[in-house]
């Protein structure tokens, strides 16, 4: 009973959420580097249909779960200790420029080694919607 009030939750928070404007879908990309490695590795842009952004605070739900992702993926190619972030955006051009830049400042240090992870590698998965993201998304971000 429990599960299908939370699924209910999870389903009403992303019909809140897109009515909002808010919801359902963003373009992402994920950073990653090791403490003790001079290399930086980048993945793809890719649409996320499946990502949420809160409606009233813009932010990606559960982004700390696409970091993880992003790291289990490097842990298990042999990449030691890996630190990532996960940058997004509901408009693909703003999640571009700021791939450019990060792009750009690493090359230009000339001390890193640039490696990019292809979508046929890694892609992001479905982060879960609920507790209280899905909450605060069924709410209006309030």
């Amino acid at each position: 009973m429990k599960k299908t009030i939370l699924a209910l939750a999870a389903v009403a928070a992303a019909a809140a959420a897109q009515a909002k404007g808010g919801g359902f879908g963003a373009y992402v990309f994920g950073f990653g580097m090791p403490l003790n490695s001079s290399t930086v590795y980048f993945t793809d842009i890719q649409r996320v249909d499946s990502a949420v952004v809160m409606p009233k605070t813009g932010f990606l739900a559960h982004r700390d779960n696409y970091s993880a992702q992003l790291a289990a993926h490097l842990a298990a190619q042999g990449v030691a200790n890996p630190t990532c972030a996960t940058f997004f955006s509901v408009e693909r051009g703003k999640v571009e420029k700021e791939y450019m830049k990060m792009r750009r400042k690493y090359a230009k240090a000339g001390s890193h080694e640039i490696k990019v992870v292809d979508s046929t590698a890694f892609s992001y998965s479905h982060a879960p919607v609920d507790g209280p993201a899905a909450e605060s998304a069924a709410a209006g971000g309030k």
